[in-house]
This record gives structure tokens, C-alpha cells and sequence, in this order.
């Protein structure tokens, strides 16, 4: 469950803008996240507490000697996992909503006030949603940089493309069955046709240049080197290749050398 956070991320996304829409609210997309057309930016901002939190600790942690080498990301994610403010416990939606009332500006409450009567006299059908062109979008983004993701990471993608919509997750992950993907038999791991047939091409180049060329390198002394004896066979075991493609794997943290790999320049992948 806690891999699928994007996904549940993404059904509640869906389900928040249909209804607004079919409330009136016209809505456009900023990055990954979503707002009401025609609010100020001044309200946003002050609804938005803990992304300025967030914001605030991450410049100072950055100014931090302690934190060089760290990338931004990974600190934003330890400020929110680990200063996350608890929520209110025991508020019903009338105490919020004056507690809320309370926070906003004169000039923000007109504002506000402005679009709820405009959305009232909006009440709109709901666009239909293209879902072949969202799930080719949401497949080109999940499969940039993997080549296996878990269906759920293809539908949160594809759902970004269909705010708004009268979408229907449901829907969506029956359409994704048609959108050139490849399920394995454990029914949540998916790769894309093309990416199959790339890799599966690789693999045949690979076989068919078994044994086809001369060694890297035939006179070599690995004696007076500072390598271990692992370390030493994992070399010569390279340069005594007389394969087209030559792999050499160093897991982190094993004490071996970096990962490495060899190939001979025939063809490209």
C-alpha cells in the first residue's frame, strides 16, 4: 500500500476535480498538482502552511555543513516525514470552516466569494476523457527510465493527463490492457511491447557475438597491482573476452570494484 501512495494520490485527485468541475470551478494544472482557476496567489500561499514549512527548513538545511552532498530531494522528503504537524484531531467541518474563515484577508474572502457564485451559476457536463492519450502519455513517463514498473505507477500517470474529466479509474486500468504493455503473471508487474523487443534484440546480439572476437588483451600482469585476488579474476575474466558484450557487476557495498561493463563497438542500444 505504501508503494501505491501515488496511486491512491492520483484517485483522489480524479475524484476531487470531476466534481468540482461538475460543480462550475474551472481548474488548470501547475506541475503535478492542480488549482482553481482564478484564485489569488495570495491565498494559495496562505493555505499552503506546510509546503512553506517544508520550504523554509529545506534553505536552512541546505546552509547546513552537515548536510553537503545530501541532494535537495532527499531532504525535503526527511523535513516532511519527520516534522510533519498532526492534524487536528476531532474537528467537525463547521469548526474548520470558521477556523479557515478566520485566516483569510478581506480583499481574499471577496475573492473566494466571487467564484463560489460564478461556479453556482456554471453547473457544467463534464469533458469525456481521451484515455488512449492519456495511457500513451502515462506509458512514455513510467517507461523513460524503467523498463518493469507496477501497473498502479502507469495509471497515477496516465490519471495527471485526465483531471477535470468524467474519468473513471476503473475505466482507465481496463483501457490500459490495450496500450501496448506486457503483464506478468503476477498481474501487477508491467513492461511496454517496444521496450520487450529492444531488450530481446540486445539479448540476441548478445548470443549471436558469443566467442566472435580476439581478447581485449592477451599479455597482462595483474601481479604487482593493488588488486584483490576476486578482484584480479574479475579483470582478466574482461580482457580474455572474446565476446561481443562483456558484463561485470559490483553490487554496493560488497567490496568489490565499481560496476563496469565492456562492450565492443558493433552496435548501438
Amino acid at each position: 500500500m505504501f508503494k501505491a501512495l501515488a496511486y491512491a494520490d492520483a484517485v483522489y485527485n480524479t475524484e476531487m476535480t470531476r466534481e468540482l468541475v461538475r460543480l462550475g470551478y474551472d481548474i488548470h494544472q501547475v506541475g503535478k498538482a492542480w488549482e482553481i482557476t482564478g484564485g489569488t496567489r495570495e491565498t494559495i500561499e496562505q493555505f499552503s502552511k506546510r509546503r512553506i514549512h517544508i520550504e523554509q527548513r529545506l534553505a536552512e538545511e541546505l546552509k547546513n555543513p552537515s548536510n553537503a552532498g545530501v541532494d535537495a530531494h532527499t531532504l525535503r522528503e526527511r523535513i516532511a516525514r519527520n516534522e510533519r504537524k498532526r492534524k487536528i484531531r476531532d474537528a467537525d467541518k463547521k469548526t474548520l470552516v470558521k477556523q479557515w474563515r478566520a485566516e483569510l484577508g478581506a480583499e481574499e474572502a471577496k475573492v473566494l466569494a466571487r467564484l463560489h457564485a460564478a461556479a453556482a451559476d456554471m453547473r457544467k457536463t463534464l469533458p469525456k476523457p481521451d484515455y488512449a492519450a492519456a495511457l500513451e502519455w502515462g506509458r512514455a513517463f513510467v517507461f523513460e527510465r524503467k523498463s518493469v514498473v507496477r501497473l498502479h505507477e502507469l495509471l497515477a500517470a496516465a490519471s495527471r493527463r485526465l483531471l477535470g474529466t468524467d474519468v473513471s479509474m476503473v475505466r482507465l486500468a481496463e483501457e490500459s490492457k490495450q496500450a501496448g504493455i506486457v503483464t506478468a503473471e503476477d498481474g501487477e508487474r508491467i513492461t511496454s511491447v517496444d521496450g520487450l523487443r529492444r531488450e530481446w534484440a540486445i539479448v540476441e546480439h548478445a548470443r549471436r557475438d558469443r566467442g566472435q572476437y580476439r581478447p581485449f588483451a592477451s599479455n597482462f600482469d595483474l601481479a604487482g597491482t593493488s588488486l584483490e585476488v576476486e578482484q584480479q579474476r574479475a579483470v582478466s575474466h574482461l580482457l580474455q573476452s572474446r565476446d561481443g558484450v562483456t558484463l561485470f557487476r559490483g553490487a554496493a557495498g560488497t567490496g568489490t570494484m565499481p560496476g563496469a561493463g565492456l562492450c565492443r563497438v558493433r552496435w548501438a542500444f
